[in-house]
Protein backbone atom coordinates (compact mmCIF):
# COMPACT_ATOMS: atom_id res chain seq x y z
CA UNK A 1 0.00 0.00 0.00
CA UNK A 2 1.62 3.26 -0.82
CA UNK A 3 2.03 5.80 1.58
CA UNK A 4 -0.76 8.07 0.42
CA UNK A 5 -3.51 10.57 2.17
CA UNK A 6 -6.03 9.12 0.73
CA UNK A 7 -8.01 6.39 3.23
CA UNK A 8 -8.87 2.72 2.51
CA UNK A 9 -12.19 2.21 1.68
CA UNK A 10 -14.27 -0.79 2.89
CA UNK A 11 -17.98 -2.05 1.67
CA UNK A 12 -20.37 -2.47 4.72
CA UNK A 13 -24.01 -1.96 5.70
CA UNK A 14 -24.48 0.66 7.92
CA UNK A 15 -22.96 4.20 7.64
CA UNK A 16 -19.64 3.35 10.39
CA UNK A 17 -16.24 4.44 11.17
CA UNK A 18 -13.27 3.52 12.88
CA UNK A 19 -9.61 2.79 12.64
CA UNK A 20 -7.19 -0.45 12.02
CA UNK A 21 -3.76 0.40 13.35
CA UNK A 22 -3.02 3.80 11.98
CA UNK A 23 -4.91 3.57 8.74
CA UNK A 24 -8.91 4.99 9.17
CA UNK A 25 -11.34 3.08 7.05
CA UNK A 26 -14.12 4.58 5.40
CA UNK A 27 -16.99 2.27 5.16
CA UNK A 28 -19.29 2.69 2.42
CA UNK A 29 -22.60 1.78 2.76
CA UNK A 30 -24.68 0.47 0.15
CA UNK A 31 -28.42 0.24 0.91
CA UNK A 32 -29.12 -2.79 -1.19
CA UNK A 33 -26.07 -4.88 0.63
CA UNK A 34 -28.58 -6.55 2.57
CA UNK A 35 -28.81 -9.16 -0.22
CA UNK A 36 -27.00 -11.34 -1.10
CA UNK A 37 -24.06 -9.92 -3.46
CA UNK A 38 -20.89 -11.00 -5.05
CA UNK A 39 -18.08 -8.73 -5.69
CA UNK A 40 -14.79 -8.63 -8.32
CA UNK A 41 -12.27 -6.03 -8.14
CA UNK A 42 -14.31 -3.64 -6.79
CA UNK A 43 -17.67 -3.78 -8.71
CA UNK A 44 -20.77 -5.83 -7.04
CA UNK A 45 -23.03 -7.80 -8.52
CA UNK A 46 -25.97 -7.92 -6.71
CA UNK A 47 -29.04 -10.29 -8.27
CA UNK A 48 -32.52 -10.02 -7.31
CA UNK A 49 -35.67 -11.15 -8.55
CA UNK A 50 -35.96 -10.83 -12.18
CA UNK A 51 -32.52 -9.15 -12.61
CA UNK A 52 -28.82 -8.39 -12.45
CA UNK A 53 -27.57 -5.18 -10.71
CA UNK A 54 -23.95 -4.37 -11.19
CA UNK A 55 -22.94 -1.46 -9.20
CA UNK A 56 -19.28 0.44 -8.87
CA UNK A 57 -19.38 1.84 -5.09
CA UNK A 58 -16.76 4.18 -5.27
CA UNK A 59 -19.01 6.46 -8.78
CA UNK A 60 -22.32 5.32 -7.57
CA UNK A 61 -22.79 4.00 -11.24
CA UNK A 62 -24.73 0.99 -11.98
CA UNK A 63 -26.31 -1.00 -14.32
CA UNK A 64 -29.66 -3.62 -14.51
CA UNK A 65 -30.02 -6.64 -16.99
CA UNK A 66 -33.35 -8.49 -17.31
CA UNK A 67 -32.75 -12.02 -15.83
CA UNK A 68 -36.39 -13.70 -16.76
CA UNK A 69 -38.09 -15.72 -14.50
CA UNK A 70 -36.43 -17.34 -11.63
CA UNK A 71 -36.97 -20.76 -11.44
CA UNK A 72 -38.05 -22.75 -8.24
CA UNK A 73 -35.97 -25.98 -7.35
CA UNK A 74 -37.18 -28.54 -5.16
CA UNK A 75 -33.21 -29.67 -4.33
CA UNK A 76 -33.27 -27.88 -0.67
CA UNK A 77 -37.06 -29.20 0.68
CA UNK A 78 -36.13 -31.23 2.77
CA UNK A 79 -33.19 -29.36 4.29
CA UNK A 80 -34.61 -27.14 6.73
CA UNK A 81 -31.43 -26.00 9.04
CA UNK A 82 -30.73 -22.48 8.03
CA UNK A 83 -27.03 -21.01 8.72
CA UNK A 84 -25.95 -17.57 8.99
CA UNK A 85 -23.00 -18.36 6.32
CA UNK A 86 -25.45 -19.29 3.94
CA UNK A 87 -26.62 -16.93 1.32
CA UNK A 88 -29.31 -17.49 -1.08
CA UNK A 89 -29.76 -16.09 -4.24
CA UNK A 90 -33.28 -15.83 -5.67
CA UNK A 91 -34.30 -19.18 -6.90
CA UNK A 92 -31.51 -21.03 -5.48
CA UNK A 93 -29.76 -19.90 -8.75
CA UNK A 94 -26.01 -20.74 -8.48
CA UNK A 95 -23.92 -17.34 -8.92
CA UNK A 96 -20.81 -16.38 -9.66
CA UNK A 97 -19.46 -12.61 -10.77
CA UNK A 98 -15.38 -12.37 -12.28
CA UNK A 99 -13.70 -10.74 -14.88
CA UNK A 100 -12.35 -12.38 -17.91
CA UNK A 101 -8.54 -12.06 -17.40
CA UNK A 102 -8.01 -12.59 -21.44
CA UNK A 103 -10.36 -9.36 -22.58
CA UNK A 104 -10.89 -7.70 -19.53
CA UNK A 105 -14.99 -8.25 -19.75
CA UNK A 106 -16.59 -8.70 -16.55
CA UNK A 107 -19.54 -11.65 -16.38
CA UNK A 108 -22.25 -13.12 -14.70
CA UNK A 109 -22.58 -16.83 -14.11
CA UNK A 110 -26.00 -18.62 -13.02
CA UNK A 111 -26.55 -22.44 -12.49
CA UNK A 112 -29.61 -24.43 -11.84
CA UNK A 113 -29.60 -28.01 -11.48
CA UNK A 114 -33.22 -29.31 -11.88
CA UNK A 115 -34.92 -30.90 -13.58
CA UNK A 116 -31.76 -30.91 -15.77
CA UNK A 117 -28.08 -28.96 -15.25
CA UNK A 118 -28.52 -25.47 -16.86
CA UNK A 119 -25.87 -22.78 -17.13
CA UNK A 120 -25.70 -19.14 -18.76
CA UNK A 121 -23.26 -16.45 -18.97
CA UNK A 122 -24.23 -12.24 -19.17
CA UNK A 123 -21.62 -10.83 -20.99
CA UNK A 124 -21.23 -7.19 -19.20
CA UNK A 125 -19.93 -5.49 -21.98
CA UNK A 126 -22.27 -7.23 -24.38
CA UNK A 127 -26.11 -6.91 -22.32
CA UNK A 128 -26.99 -10.61 -23.13
CA UNK A 129 -27.19 -13.82 -21.71
CA UNK A 130 -25.81 -17.11 -23.26
CA UNK A 131 -26.86 -20.54 -23.13
CA UNK A 132 -23.72 -22.58 -22.48
CA UNK A 133 -22.07 -26.10 -22.00
CA UNK A 134 -23.84 -27.06 -18.13
CA UNK A 135 -21.49 -27.89 -15.72
CA UNK A 136 -20.74 -31.78 -15.02
CA UNK A 137 -22.78 -31.90 -11.37
CA UNK A 138 -24.67 -29.66 -9.17
CA UNK A 139 -23.04 -27.40 -6.29
CA UNK A 140 -24.13 -26.04 -4.01
CA UNK A 141 -25.85 -22.79 -4.10
CA UNK A 142 -26.02 -21.46 -0.44
CA UNK A 143 -22.34 -20.78 -0.62
CA UNK A 144 -20.74 -17.77 -2.02
CA UNK A 145 -18.71 -18.33 -5.30
CA UNK A 146 -15.36 -16.54 -5.50
CA UNK A 147 -13.30 -15.13 -8.70
CA UNK A 148 -9.25 -15.66 -8.74
CA UNK A 149 -7.33 -14.80 -11.59
CA UNK A 150 -10.25 -15.33 -14.41
CA UNK A 151 -11.93 -18.42 -13.26
CA UNK A 152 -14.93 -18.77 -10.98
CA UNK A 153 -15.02 -21.38 -8.28
CA UNK A 154 -18.05 -22.86 -6.20
CA UNK A 155 -17.57 -25.32 -3.12
CA UNK A 156 -19.80 -28.58 -3.49
CA UNK A 157 -20.28 -30.06 -0.04
CA UNK A 158 -23.49 -31.68 -0.29
CA UNK A 159 -22.45 -34.66 -2.07
CA UNK A 160 -18.83 -34.63 -1.71
CA UNK A 161 -16.43 -32.29 -1.29
CA UNK A 162 -15.54 -30.71 -4.35
CA UNK A 163 -14.44 -27.37 -5.77
CA UNK A 164 -15.77 -26.74 -9.26
CA UNK A 165 -14.29 -24.25 -11.33
CA UNK A 166 -14.97 -22.07 -14.85
CA UNK A 167 -12.88 -20.35 -16.49
CA UNK A 168 -14.10 -17.16 -18.06
CA UNK A 169 -12.30 -16.83 -21.34
CA UNK A 170 -12.46 -20.48 -22.58
CA UNK A 171 -16.00 -21.34 -20.61
CA UNK A 172 -15.42 -24.51 -19.56
CA UNK A 173 -15.56 -26.32 -16.51
CA UNK A 174 -13.27 -28.28 -14.57
CA UNK A 175 -12.61 -29.69 -10.93
CA UNK A 176 -9.92 -28.22 -8.36
CA UNK A 177 -8.44 -30.90 -5.56
CA UNK A 178 -9.99 -30.02 -2.16
CA UNK A 179 -7.80 -30.56 1.03
CA UNK A 180 -9.00 -33.68 3.02
CA UNK A 181 -10.15 -31.78 5.83
CA UNK A 182 -13.37 -29.72 5.95
CA UNK A 183 -15.89 -27.71 7.72
CA UNK A 184 -19.26 -27.04 7.10
CA UNK A 185 -18.45 -23.17 8.07
CA UNK A 186 -16.32 -23.46 5.02
CA UNK A 187 -16.03 -20.72 2.33
CA UNK A 188 -14.28 -19.92 -0.44
CA UNK A 189 -12.05 -16.58 -0.49
CA UNK A 190 -9.92 -14.74 -2.78
CA UNK A 191 -6.21 -14.21 -0.80
CA UNK A 192 -4.17 -12.19 -2.08
CA UNK A 193 -5.49 -13.17 -5.59
CA UNK A 194 -4.67 -17.07 -4.62
CA UNK A 195 -7.72 -19.46 -4.30
CA UNK A 196 -8.12 -20.58 -0.50
CA UNK A 197 -11.02 -21.60 2.03
CA UNK A 198 -11.94 -19.62 4.70
CA UNK A 199 -12.62 -21.49 8.23
CA UNK A 200 -14.50 -19.77 10.66
CA UNK A 201 -14.03 -21.43 14.48
CA UNK A 202 -16.13 -19.89 17.65
CA UNK A 203 -14.73 -22.03 20.27
CA UNK A 204 -13.11 -21.42 22.20
CA UNK A 205 -12.42 -18.28 20.81
CA UNK A 206 -13.07 -16.51 17.64
CA UNK A 207 -10.78 -17.44 14.80
CA UNK A 208 -10.17 -17.63 11.07
CA UNK A 209 -7.98 -19.93 9.60
CA UNK A 210 -6.86 -19.59 5.96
Amino acid sequence: MKAEKKNPKILAVGDHRFKLDAWEIEVVCLLAAKRPSLTCEGLVCLPVPGCVNVLNPSTGEYISFPSGIDLVTKRFDGIFFVAPWWNIFPGYWAMGFGKDQVNGNYKVVRMFFEPKLYCEILDVSIGEWRIVNPPPYPVDPRRKSVCVNGSIYWLEMLDGDTILALDLHTEKFCDVPVSPESSDLDQLVNFQNSLAIATPDTIPVWNLVL
